[in-house]
């Protein structure tokens, strides 16, 4: 891990000058085996940006993603999708699962017992900010002409819908507390949980929001909220971020959330269906936001990505100063987190929101957006894709 970490560091001196946008990572990283990064899908002059993937029990892989957009922030955005059949060698064109008036963003996916598939996503309206439409006054028409109060009122909000037609036709939208990047689980007893924060598409209204807890008892025909998942005193709400939810071998259910205050990871523990939860602590992994996926083995595997960090928020190893896609396992259900992994080495900070899916062959493909150019400022970017990269993990000890 040393050597890895002094050629990491040796690199970014070395590519200052040439400004690469993200790089493989090291191919060799004890008994895990990295592949090389793939462009999955790009589309011309748009921004593409917080995909999920999906491995179905067929074996097909889908991953879905807001697409068509013009900005990290727009009107335009879509829930979008493509899909592989060769265990990610090739992928479809994308095909569009749902449009509205409004930007359809942060789309999760998971495929339920019976084969059907449950599409997470929510609708924002945060372009209507004023700085925003000072740099974008081409918003103002969608805002004003393309939409109406009323249809912004009844799209506004998270959702959750069901498709029994291979994501071809998807039902009617439920509404869901909150947002979550990639989504919510179905548990082992068949129930469905959904984790989120804020949700109103307003960034200043979201930020106060709370972390509930919501859980479908019908396959995502209804929602109700049964918990909430409380931060350590003194904390501010308006730090804390897209939670996801994994349940452990155990019975356990793990969140982890993405935290401003210093950019370490928090996690709360619930042993009881989701009734109660720990407070959010922070576990010593700097980055945001967390994927959570239990394997065969029935290790939990956390993917997330890392970018500029602020020294003055906190103390930070030389490790947290390198941008990336990192994962690490837990084998003591989410007690403990082992060494990292890098998948994606990055150079500029408009990035990340990585998702892993587990291959037939117990492969792991994980995927994540990225800037395309090579401009350093964060979110400025006009033009990103989506990037997947194959690895075979060490072996369960």
């Amino acid at each position: 891990m040393k050597k890895i970490l002094s050629i990491l560091l040796m690199s970014i001196v070395c590519v200052a000058y040439a400004k690469p946008a993200l790089k493989n990572a090291p191919s060799n990283q004890g008994e895990n085996k990295i592949g090389k990064i793939e462009t999955i899908c790009k589309q011309e002059g748009k921004y593409l940006g917080w995909p999920t993937v999906l491995c179905r029990k067929s074996g097909e892989l889908i991953a879905v993603f807001s697409g068509d957009r013009v900005a990290h922030i727009c009107p335009y955005g879509k829930v979008q999708a493509i899909r592989s059949f060769d265990n990610g060698k090739t992928w479809s064109a994308p095909e569009t699962f749902i449009t509205s008036p409004l930007d359809d963003r942060d789309a999760g996916i998971i495929e339920l017992e019976n084969g059907h598939l449950v599409l997470f996503w929510f609708n924002s309206i945060a372009y209507q900010n004023e700085r925003i439409l000072k740099n974008y006054p081409e918003y103002k028409k969608s805002m004003l002409e393309e939409s109406t109060k009323a249809q912004r009122d009844k799209f506004i909000g998270s959702y959750s819908a069901v498709s029994a037609t291979d994501g071809k036709k998807w039902g009617f939208p439920v509404r869901t507390y909150g947002v979550a990047p990639h989504g919510g689980i179905q548990l082992k007893n068949g129930n469905l949980l959904f984790v989120g924060k804020g949700g109103r598409g307003n960034d200043k209204l979201s930020r106060s929001e709370p972390i509930k807890v919501n859980l479908s008892t019908d396959g995502a025909k209804s929602w109700k909220i049964i918990a909430g998942i409380n931060i350590p005193e003194g904390d501010k709400i308006t730090d804390y971020w897209e939670p996801h939810v994994v349940e452990a071998e155990n019975g356990d259910l793990i969140v982890q959330l993405r935290c401003h205050k210093d950019s370490f990871i928090r996690q709360s523990v619930s042993k009881d269906g989701g009734k109660t939860w720990t407070v959010a602590e922070k576990i010593n992994v700097v980055g945001f936001p967390s994927h959570l996926k239990r394997l065969k083995d029935n290790r939990i595997l956390m993917t997330y990505a890392r970018r500029q960090v602020n020294p003055k928020k906190a103390k930070y190893e030389p490790e947290h100063l390198i941008m990336g896609q990192y994962a690490r396992f837990s084998s003591d259900n989410g007690k403990t987190w082992g060494n990292e992994i890098m998948l994606c080495h990055s150079f500029t900070g408009d990035m990340g929101y990585p998702s892993s899916a587990e291959l037939p062959d117990g492969d792991i493909y994980t995927i994540f957006y990225h800037n395309v150019d090579t401009t350093p400022d964060n979110h400025k970017q006009k033009v990103t894709a989506i990037f997947g990269v194959r690895w075979t993990p060490e072996k369960k000890k």
